[in-house]
């Protein structure tokens, strides 16, 4: 028996006290990352939302971070905590600070404590392990609404970037094996719905059975973290636009025939692209909720934004639908008092029908209507008004944030540094906090600072793109043209996608006279975003300055393809095609620009020359005579209407 327990020692125990070693030396290294959702910051009278969290998911490009957010250990007296679970929906993409979270506290009354701890592009694999930390830390009530990402979350059969290594990642040692083992190859760049076009999951096919198998597990499991941590659990139904969002892929046509016929939960469960949760998943939460609390939200289908991320209207329902069942003895307030406490502001409703315009021009969707985003108009100084009362009133964390954003934005960088100051302070050691900072402290003409904000960032996260990026604008700004252009090209080698960081590098190797390499990056800007219409503006103009006219004219023609509403890729056009001796295209091309901007005075200017030299002097002397009402110290201008005159004379 002695012989046998040797043998199993030497065995076993060898290679298990040689991983401990080497697990202890990466710890004391500091190597690798805090796998845990929640860490702990001023030494343990806290937690925060860790930024690193998506590493164990995620490659780290694509890794999404959760939205900020700190936690008081133990928990205040007096306090009422609850935890909101599940994926970009309960987020409140595409502004969580707007979104459910805020409006159930808004409803829970001053002594609530709504954490949000929702995060984009997970799937019930990764939140029942957030649930099991939130247990951890006094919860009163649990709200989960989740099931749209068991398909196309991290473990499910049609991920863009599955997760095979999460279980190693949960200690050093995994995480170093992964880092090693991981192959490099796939996208660098968060895509968003697009990246999934490949991953069509048909509704025969076999692997649903486990993913919903799956589901059903962790949403128990859910539920039963919440239930022995004594909190109240809310599992809500998912609520998704089934009459107004059509299959994303119908390959055999069915989903497609069935939403044209009026089946819509039919089309849902049929389409190949599995961005809904379907009527099985439906199912499983009404049975596995009926066991806790079950809230099932009317949300009309006009109150989404797109297929399942819902309009301020579609969130105040589900916020109230919720907070009744948590506080039945609160009438919840009305929802512009709501909207005025959480400070959801013109700028805002602006700013998130902007993303969802952004998101929807990109597959898999059909293209975006802009009429609703051409009715929002703005109110900076009402904004600022509205954010300044409810601050004042209750100065939450993610306030906070929306405030830095906005002041940043909007033309007041100081304003912004004072608030992102405050935010560092509150939860140190955010990287997204420090290079928003930086960027403030650029826009400050504070170069030096900026550098120092920048380089905290990269400290906790060496390869963080935005950052780099950052400090190459500070280097520029501070007069370092080489390290402006090491720290582009660092952020073009952490992603080789970087669209932003292609086109800054290009515009400062353009500024210094090479040519050649500016139209080499928006050439590879171009190919690796054939979307982008200001690489494709960049290309035109740096062909034209190299006297390549008709590679110019392609380029700008594909930029004003990309975006309508650009009125300089238009006029820029016009300038080429003139210098190509085609002035009838050219005065067409003026004619797009002052349809879209009618002050434009450049595009009256040359749209006269171009009639001009058609000999269509009486519209050339309109166009000239527009122009000087608009811009009336414009010499050339002046002298072309004299000219234009004169011929009309004749």
């Amino acid at each position: 028996m002695r012989e046998w327990a040797i043998r199993f020692a030497l065995l076993f125990g060898a290679p298990a006290a040689v991983l401990l070693l080497l697990e202890s030396a990466l710890r004391m290294t500091d190597s690798g990352f805090d796998p845990r959702f929640f860490v702990s910051i001023d030494e343990g009278r806290a937690v925060a939302t860790n930024d690193k969290f998506g590493w164990r998911y995620f490659p780290r490009p694509l890794a999404r971070t959760p939205v900020p957010a700190r936690v008081e250990t133990p928990k205040p007296p007096g306090s009422y905590r609850v935890f909101v679970l599940g994926e970009s929906a309960a987020m409140g993409f595409p502004d969580p600070a707007v979104g459910l979270a805020p409006m159930l506290r808004s409803m829970l009354g001053p002594r609530a404590e709504v954490v949000n701890a929702a995060m984009t592009a997970i799937d019930s694999g990764v939140i029942v392990e957030i649930a099991r930390e939130a247990a951890r830390l006094q919860p009163d009530a649990f709200v989960v609404m989740m099931g749209n990402n068991e398909v196309v979350g991290p473990h499910g059969p049609g991920s863009a970037a599955a997760a095979r290594w999460s279980w190693m990642q949960t200690t050093r040692t995994g995480q170093w094996i992964a880092h090693w083992a991981r192959p490099p190859a796939g996208p660098r760049e968060w895509r968003g719905m697009e990246m999934f076009l490949d991953r069509q999951v048909a509704a025969d096919d076999p692997r649903l059975a486990l993913v919903h198998r799956n589901f059903e597990r962790n949403l128990e499991a859910i539920v039963a973290a919440g239930t022995r941590a004594g909190a109240r659990v809310i599992v809500s139904t998912v609520p998704v636009n089934l009459r107004e969002c059509p299959p994303f892929a119908s390959p055999d046509g069915k989903a497609a025939a069935a939403f044209q016929a009026g089946r819509y939960e039919e089309a849902r469960d049929l389409d190949a692209l599995r961005f809904r949760a379907d009527s099985r998943i439906e199912a499983i939460i009404r049975r596995v909720g009926a066991r806790a609390t079950l809230v099932e939200p009317a949300i009309p289908d006009d109150l989404f934004y797109e297929h399942v991320h819902l309009r301020p209207e579609g969130n105040y329902r589900l916020a109230r639908a919720i907070a009744e069942k948590l506080a039945p003895d609160q009438t919840p307030p009305e929802q512009e008092e709501v909207y005025r406490r959480i400070a959801l502001t013109s700028w805002d409703r602006r700013r998130m029908e902007e993303r969802i315009v952004a998101l929807m021009e990109r597959p898999p969707f059909r293209g975006a209507n802009r009429g609703k985003l051409a009715s929002l108009k703005p109110d900076p100084a009402g904004s600022r008004a509205q954010y300044e009362a409810a601050m004042r009133e209750a100065p939450s964390l993610d306030l906070r944030i929306h405030y830095a954003e906005f002041l940043r934005e909007t033309g007041d960088p100081n304003g912004a540094i004072r608030e992102l100051r405050v935010l560092d302070s509150e939860l140190p050691g955010r990287k997204a906090i420090l290079a928003s900072l930086g960027s403030a402290l650029v826009a400050a003409n504070r170069p030096a600072e900026a550098l120092s904000a920048f380089a905290g960032a990269l400290a906790l996260d060496p390869g963080f793109d935005l950052a780099l990026l950052g400090q190459g604008i500070a280097f520029e700004r501070a007069g370092d043209q080489a390290a402006a252009r090491r720290a582009y090209e660092a952020s073009i080698e952490s992603n080789l996608d970087f669209l932003e960081a292609r086109l800054n590098l290009g515009l400062m190797l353009g500024r210094a006279g090479d040519l050649a390499g500016a139209r080499a990056q928006f050439e590879e800007a171009g190919k690796r975003r054939p979307d982008s219409a200001a690489a494709a503006y960049q290309l035109g103009m740096t062909a034209a300055r190299m006297g390549d006219p008709e590679s110019a004219a392609r380029a700008l023609e594909t930029a004003a393809r990309l975006d309508e509403r650009d009125a300089d890729a238009r006029y820029d056009l016009g300038v080429v095609l003139a210098r190509l001796g085609r002035d009838a295209d050219a005065a067409a091309r003026y004619r797009e620009a002052i349809l879209i901007d009618p002050r434009h005075a450049d595009a009256h200017n040359n749209l006269g020359s171009a009639l001009a030299r058609r000999g269509d002097f009486q519209g050339a002397a309109g166009a000239f005579a527009k122009a000087l009402e608009i811009r009336p110290e414009f010499p050339a201008a002046r002298r072309n209407l004299d000219l234009a005159r004169k011929a009309m004379a004749r």
